[in-house]
């Protein structure tokens, strides 16, 4: 699944810098971080990168093996940019989003219904030169009942700030489907 990836398990309890910045996640996603997993940091170096995969588990007993449901949703932050390479890759989506130092990322892994989001299917491009820093939470379902109530239509979906199933998505500079343009003219 993966190629030159280092990673580590942060819990709230280990450092306040790490209690704050879930605080922070709660307030910018509106979901629960005490039904989420622990903030894991990834090291990707030369080579680094990460096959095509969804975040979520795609059984339906999901419930019988974790206490706290599915992967409702993933945050990742991207702490440092490599030089080359080491973007996002959507690929039902057809949707490439390049690394910016102190940005984050956030998508829904299942529908309101529960079923999966198969819009969430996506892999990490290898690292070409320089190196890699991300964290990421994954967000469960237990905790969210009040937060993001289920939905009866299987087609729910959320819509908010960036949503990448939205109209016009080259609106937003860090997301686009297409190779960019050169954005640089000698004057």
């Amino acid at each position: 699944m993966n190629k030159f990836k280092l990673s580590s398990w942060l819990g709230s309890t280990e450092h306040e810098v790490v209690n704050r910045i879930n605080k922070r996640l709660d307030l910018a996603t509106n979901l629960e971080t005490e039904t989420a997993e622990e903030l894991q940091v990834q090291n990707y170096g030369i080579g680094g990168h990460y096959e095509p995969h969804y975040d979520c588990s795609r059984r339906e007993s999901v419930f019988e093996k974790t206490k706290n449901g599915n992967r409702i949703a993933t945050i990742l932050i991207y702490m440092t940019k490599p030089e080359i390479g080491g973007g996002t890759v959507f690929i039902d989506l057809k949707t490439s989003i390049s690394c910016t130092k102190n940005a984050a990322l956030f998508w829904y892994n299942l529908m309101r219904s529960g079923a999966v989001d198969i819009r969430s299917y996506h892999a990490a491009c290898p690292v070409l030169t320089g190196t890699k820093w991300t964290a990421n939470k994954w967000f469960h379902e237990r905790g969210q009942e009040w937060r993001r109530p289920c939905g009866l239509n299987q087609l729910d979906q959320e819509r908010y700030v960036g949503d990448l199933g939205a109209p016009e998505p080259r609106r937003h500079l860090n997301i686009r489907s297409e190779r960019p343009k050169k954005m640089n003219r000698k004057r």
